[in-house]
């Protein structure tokens, strides 16, 4: 069988609004402002808000909430993303991206950073 990856890149104006749909339903206070990064680390996800007095204010996620946000804005959206696939987040640039696949070696890294790239030469054409 084939092997098939797909990616949904969001960027930090979709995450910074599906965080807060999300985080909102559940009660969870997010610092007010504009994403401006995102970082992975050991435990988790940092977000970097910074509000209308250039203020920054950090956000610690873990993993499983951030991609339980997505997958259901993947939803909310009716973007296909097939349940049997093994699913994985990204950094790509300043945005987040979704990666499905259903073989770990069809989704490498060096893809992922091209997406830009090809989305970039088509638009141009």
């Amino acid at each position: 069988m084939p092997a098939e990856a797909r990616y949904i890149v969001f960027s930090p104006d979709e995450i910074n609004a599906l965080i807060r749909r999300y985080a909102h339903a559940r009660g969870i206070n997010v610092p007010e402002g504009r994403l401006t990064q995102v970082e992975h680390t050991d435990q988790g996800y940092v977000l970097t808000f910074v509000n209308d007095f250039s203020r920054k204010q950090h956000f610690e996620l873990p993993p499983e909430v951030l991609m339980a946000a997505i997958l259901l804005d993947c939803r909310y959206q009716r973007l296909p993303v097939a349940r049997r696939f093994d699913k994985r987040l990204e950094i790509i640039g300043s945005g987040v991206a979704l990666v499905a696949h259903n073989d770990c070696a069809a989704a490498p890294t060096d893809v992922a950073l091209d997406v830009g790239a090809r989305a970039r030469a088509r638009a141009s054409a």
